[in-house]
Parts: structure tokens; C-alpha cells; sequence
């Protein structure tokens, strides 16, 4: 196993994880110990299946000026149109 997917399984199954870096997975869900020990093979398969899964680095981003000034506007008219709003006088009925 490599070091990246070591790596990655410790973080996936930390809370899994004893101090010797040993997995304990429990599984009772069925009524037979054969069968359970298949679903602890196939969800300790599963992990090990997810930590060789390299993740996208995420490329930080930040609005355009024009979507900056966009927003402000729309901030604008949404405040001037609240601020214009009043109560009703008996007259409007």
C-alpha cells in the first residue's frame, strides 16, 4: 500500500483507528458470523476503495469586478424598493 493511500485511509477511518494504526470495523447487522464478516470485509474493501481516490485540488476563486459591482447594484435596488415601502392609509382600502 502506498504511503498517499495510507495516508488518505488514516484520515477516511481515523475514528476506526486504534494507536497500533490497526481498523476495527464491527458488524452485526446480520444473523449469521459469516455474513458478517463478508460486510465487514466488503465495507473495509470500500474504504480502502475510496482512499485510492486521488481528490481535484481546489483552485481558489473570487468574483469578477463586474459580478462585484452587479451584486452591489441589485443590493441597491432591493434596499431602495424596501425603503420606499410604508403603511398602508385607510384611503387605499
Amino acid at each position: 500500500m502506498s504511503s498517499f493511500v495510507f495516508n488518505r485511509l488514516r484520515t477516511l477511518a481515523s475514528h476506526l483507528m486504534t494507536q497500533d494504526v490497526e481498523i476495527i470495523i464491527t458488524a452485526n447487522s446480520h444473523r449469521t458470523q459469516d455474513r458478517n464478516r463478508q460486510d465487514a470485509r466488503d465495507r473495509l474493501a470500500d474504504f480502502i476503495r475510496q482512499a485510492t481516490i486521488q481528490q481535484k485540488c481546489r483552485r481558489p476563486t473570487k468574483p469578477s469586478r463586474s459580478a462585484k459591482t452587479k451584486h452591489a447594484d441589485q443590493k441597491k435596488q432591493r434596499g431602495a424598493i424596501k425603503k420606499n415601502r410604508g403603511r398602508v392609509s385607510k384611503s387605499d382600502y
